[in-house]
């Protein structure tokens, strides 16, 4: 069993990056040309 999963999506879109709390926070969403959400992913730093 692969610990991933992948697709490939063969179109055009743009990817929509978004920072917030005080750059501790990455939100991102890849829209295609249609306006569809394709796929969205969220990265969050926690204070150390």
């Amino acid at each position: 069993m692969n610990p991933y999963v992948t697709n490939q999506y063969v179109g055009h879109g743009f990817l929509d990056v978004n920072m917030t709390n005080d750059g501790r926070s990455l939100f991102a969403m890849f829209y295609t040309i249609d306006g569809s959400v394709r796929d969205q992913f969220r990265i969050h730093k926690s204070r150390q």
